[in-house]
């Protein structure tokens, strides 16, 4: 009934997200953003699709739009780290989120990202400090917990990382369970294990 009406898109978007089908909510957000050039929020929506789609080319293009058109904007420096990383510009993805987080020390988001892409390249011990700034920044965010404990297992502190299943087991526990089959995958078997 309203086919160039840019906010019925962003909603048809929404509805194809949920039913799992991101090329046709990638789309439908693209036609909506050319007519709702000025709504930064709808452009940040639609990058944010192409990392979800791994469209890491149409994601890297769109966060490089973004920023110009909206500076400081922490999301958008993050979302375009995640997407060179994904492109596989391992080097300017680390570049750019330090860069973010010298520029928004506060904003959690930032160090656990750089915590999953040095943890994804190896580099444990840097993971663990990345994601031990994410949790003080955001003490109950319980992924941000679940991902330093198993960085914590990755450099052999399993001290540390029971303490942060301790910490999850009474404000998370189904996140704790799963942190506890990490724990103990090689001493306990699970029932559901095939």
């Amino acid at each position: 009934m309203e086919p160039l009406h840019g906010t019925t898109l962003l909603n048809l978007s929404v509805s194809y997200v949920r039913l799992n089908q991101l090329d046709k909510a990638a789309e439908a957000a693209g036609r909506a953003v050319e007519m709702l050039p000025d709504r930064q929020d709808a452009r940040e929506y639609l990058c944010h699709l192409y990392l979800s789609a791994k469209k890491a080319s149409d994601a890297v293009g769109c966060y490089e739009y973004l920023r110009k058109e909206s500076s400081n904007n922490p999301s958008a420096e993050v979302g375009y780290g995640t997407a060179l990383f994904l492109k596989g510009e391992k080097d300017k993805a680390l570049d750019v989120l330090e860069r973010a987080i010298a520029a928004f020390p506060d904003f959690g988001e930032a160090y656990f990202t750089l915590g999953v892409i040095q943890y994804k390249m190896k580099m444990n011990k840097a993971a663990v400090d990345s994601f031990k700034k994410a949790v003080e920044s955001e003490p109950d965010h319980a992924m941000y917990r679940y991902n330093l404990a198993i960085a914590l297992i990755a450099v052999q502190n399993s001290f540390g990382a029971l303490s942060q299943y301790n910490l999850l087991k009474t404000s998370h526990p189904e996140i704790a369970a799963q942190l506890y089959k990490e724990l103990f995958s090689d001493k306990v078997y699970f029932v559901d294990n095939k």
